[in-house]
């Protein structure tokens, strides 16, 4: 007994029900707390991360 043509058969019916989609492309920018003051991004995606990274201020 194969099982490989029923486990194909299997996938072809997956297939037909959920057809893949593909995934959205991830995206993650990251400025230094002065480049983000000088130029902000202006494109705004769902999937993009904008990571902005403070300068060390003083403690006192």
């Amino acid at each position: 007994m194969d099982l490989t043509r029923d486990i194909d058969s299997f996938k072809r019916r997956l297939n037909k029900v959920a057809p893949r989609v593909d995934p959205p492309k991830l995206k993650m920018n990251i400025f230094t707390e002065e480049e983000w003051n000088n130029k902000k991004p202006i494109e705004k995606d769902q999937w993009a991360l904008t990571l902005i990274i403070e300068e060390k201020r003083p403690l006192m």
